[in-house]
């Protein structure tokens, strides 16, 4: 085994970013929130896709800190939701349930971020 070429957990990126790292009243842009997370660029730029809502479409592209919370937070929410039955597609997955079920307003703005 060489050791130069080894590639610890440390050198690669976070698998489950810290929403609570993120400041609530700093606008970032995706370079710093790249950094902040531990992610490459191109990661949070995807998230924008996925629903991370920019300030502007004006370049460069910021992001508030509270918007980034929110979404990380939410889209932890919604794997945690997925994984609650081996098959998240079925009628009896973890979303059907807290659908079925009018627990608040709360679950329901979970829900439907997570479609």
């Amino acid at each position: 085994m060489v050791w130069a070429m080894m590639v610890t957990r440390a050198d690669m990126g976070r698998r489950h970013p810290n929403p609570r790292l993120a400041k609530i009243h700093y606008s970032y842009s995706v370079e710093e929130l790249a950094r902040l997370f531990g992610v490459h660029k191109n990661t949070v730029r995807t998230w924008c896709k996925q629903g991370l809502e920019p300030i502007d479409d004006q370049r460069p592209i910021l992001i508030r800190g509270q918007d980034a919370r929110r979404f990380l937070a939410e889209r932890r929410v919604c794997r945690a939701l997925d994984q609650f039955t081996p098959l998240a597609s079925s009628p009896h997955s973890a979303a059907s349930y807290i659908e079925a079920s009018t627990v608040g307003l709360a679950n329901d703005r979970i829900i439907s971020a997570c479609r």
